[in-house]
């Protein structure tokens, strides 16, 4: 999983995530360095919970279905638009 800047710039790449103890360890890779683990406590994990259950990932994850319809109708639209544009230019160079 890559996480991006709002440039599109890749600012951490995740790994793979597992379990050492009462320990959560990610391995992923930031700023294109190398690649190295986070180790989260328990502790940290319920300070995590706060993040994750906050209104703005709520809200998001109510919208996901949404989100992806619109991405599908989106590039359908442009689909359908660009091989109209290619007919009219096709029966233009015809005529």
């Amino acid at each position: 999983m890559k996480v991006r800047s709002e440039t599109g710039d890749t600012v951490a790449e995740f790994c793979y995530i597992s379990r050492v103890d009462d320990r959560l360890v990610i391995n992923a890779k930031l700023l294109g360095s190398m690649c190295m683990d986070m180790v989260f406590t328990l502790e940290d994990i319920f300070d995590g919970l706060k993040i994750l259950f906050s209104s703005a990932v709520a809200s998001y994850a109510l919208l996901l279905p949404y989100f992806v319809l619109r991405r599908l109708f989106s590039n359908s639209v442009r689909q359908i638009t660009k091989v109209t544009m290619l007919r009219k230019e096709k029966d233009e160079c015809v005529q």
